[in-house]
């Protein structure tokens, strides 16, 4: 049984273990899923039936799938990189979080609410994605330059 350690990337041919976060490199992006078990995994998706637009915000829905067809051909690693500031829930309080979201609505919003927001909140009990917050920094920088510029 894992214990709670400091953060650790594996490669793709490492087996993850139950309550790990499993990052899915997309190409422009990460995609993150909980892994719980026998192959699967939960995760946020906007892709197939039961997305939808509300208000500005896509609603997406909590599915459990096996983890090689989340993959598909791309790269994964077991990445739990907040080990190091926040300590993990217990494994089965990480799982049974994950399984009981299987089936909710999402609201997805890419910068505050999307699959890495979903996965740390359910491995730590808050939320927190590094791809939001670069994307706010990024919108940041591209609104204030030419701002600045004008002055």
């Amino acid at each position: 049984m894992k214990l709670w350690t400091t953060a650790v990337k594996y490669n793709s041919d490492q087996d993850p273990i139950p309550g790990d976060m499993i990052e899915i490199d997309r190409y422009f992006y990460k995609h993150w899923a909980i892994y719980v078990g026998d192959g699967c995994v939960v995760h946020v998706t906007t892709t197939g039936s039961g997305s939808f637009s509300n208000n500005n915000h896509t609603v997406a829905k909590v599915k459990c799938e096996p983890l090689k067809d989340v993959v598909r051909n791309n790269d994964y690693t077991v990445n739990n990189y907040l080990d190091n500031k926040y300590r993990p829930r217990p494994i089965d309080e990480i799982v049974n979080s994950a399984k009981q979201k299987i089936g909710e609505n999402w609201h997805y919003n890419v910068l505050m609410s999307n699959c890495e927001h979903f996965a740390t909140t359910v491995r730590y009990g808050c939320s927190h994605s590094k791809q939001g917050a670069n994307a706010m920094r990024t919108m940041t920088f591209s609104v204030a330059v030419p701002i600045v510029l004008l002055i």
